[in-house]
């Protein structure tokens, strides 16, 4: 399988509140496996958690759904996750974030492969 796309997906910024990044939505064609590899450098608040998804564009609902929950973040540190993809061209992250005055200081860079 080729490396069809490596990029940063997110830069490195806090995140505080919950977000939808379908603006930040990526389009490659071809996509069998993503892999995300998230880094989270700094966590405040009063027990905090950060969920991640990757969505993918539904063209007969006009809209993106989830195609896989990457994870539940409580700490810092850095970690790999793959998604296999049967289908999809557009892809994006969103995220929902839990806690009392949370803060998740965050990168994702990801790697798109396929045939």
């Amino acid at each position: 399988m080729k490396v069809l796309k490596y990029f940063e997906w997110l830069s490195r910024q806090d995140i505080t509140s919950n977000g939808d990044t379908h603006h930040q939505g990526i389009y490659v064609a071809g996509t069998e496996r993503i892999t995300l590899f998230v880094r989270v450098y700094t966590v405040s608040g009063t027990s905090p958690t950060l969920d991640l998804y990757v969505d993918v564009y539904d063209p007969i609902l006009n809209d993106f759904v989830e195609l896989a929950h990457v994870g539940t973040f409580t700490s810092e540190g850095t970690s790999m996750h793959t998604i296999s993809v049967d289908g999809g061209q557009a892809f994006s992250l969103r995220w929902v974030v839990g806690g009392t005055n949370p803060e998740f200081n965050v990168q994702i860079t990801a790697e798109f492969r396929g045939d």
